[in-house]
């Protein structure tokens, strides 16, 4: 009867030792996992900022080449008003 009992113990033992390793490789999970979504958050806010500088520096350029093709297309009637002359 001891001899069964000292079995159960250990078993119990074993049981409660495999338990507590499963908990904490658990939460090591759940920290590892929580620190990539940290790190997504922060990869998302960054790549919504540089979304926004294209957006800012397209509009620019169009802005400029828009500029220029105006300024170009009022030489080039220039030119064809005193060809015409």
């Amino acid at each position: 009867m001891k001899d069964r009992i000292r079995e159960l113990d250990e078993r119990e033992a074993e049981v409660e030792a495999r338990e507590v390793g499963t908990q904490a490789e658990s939460e090591l999970r759940e920290d590892k996992l929580e620190r990539r979504e940290d790190e997504l958050a922060k990869l998302e806010e960054r790549l919504l900022l540089k979304e926004n500088e294209l957006k800012t520096y397209v509009a620019q350029v169009q802005g400029a080449l828009k500029r220029r093709e105006d300024e170009w297309a009022l030489k080039v009637d220039a030119r064809d008003g005193d060809d015409q002359i």
